[in-house]
């Protein structure tokens, strides 16, 4: 475990949304463990949103149904303010929008932030 985390388990592909490269499934999640406190609400939002814009998310696609409307929808992730993030959620209800994969790599990226914290393991710095 001293070296640089590239998988966590047997089982990545099937918890971590697309593209099934693990290299950048780890890179993903480094990078949110690296730029995100994830210790409370505005920090796992905007974590949320980073991920959001910065994946492939096959559940948001298979939601939007058209690949235009997909990457509209990830547009409006891109620069998203803790106090505009009202509007968004209400935007993404009404347009019954979900970010499944996306959700997936948030709880890996915490669950992994707090294994870390824990064990004082040095895995994820730049």
């Amino acid at each position: 475990l001293g070296k640089k985390i590239t998988s966590c388990s047997v089982y990545w592909d099937n918890i971590i949304a697309y593209p099934s490269s693990e290299e950048f499934k780890s890179k993903i999640v480094n990078e949110v463990i690296n730029k995100y406190s994830l210790d409370n609400d505005k920090s796992l939002l905007e974590a949320l949103c980073y991920i959001i814009y910065n994946i492939d998310d096959t559940v948001l696609l298979k939601r939007c149904n058209d690949i235009n409307y997909y990457y509209e929808v990830k547009e409006k992730f891109k620069n998203i303010s803790y106090d505009n993030i009202n509007d968004l959620n209400q935007y993404c209800i009404n347009n019954n929008l979900s970010f499944g994969g996306s959700a997936d790599l948030l709880i890996v990226s915490v669950f992994m932030k707090k294994i870390n914290k824990k064990y004082n393991f040095d895995l994820f710095k730049e």
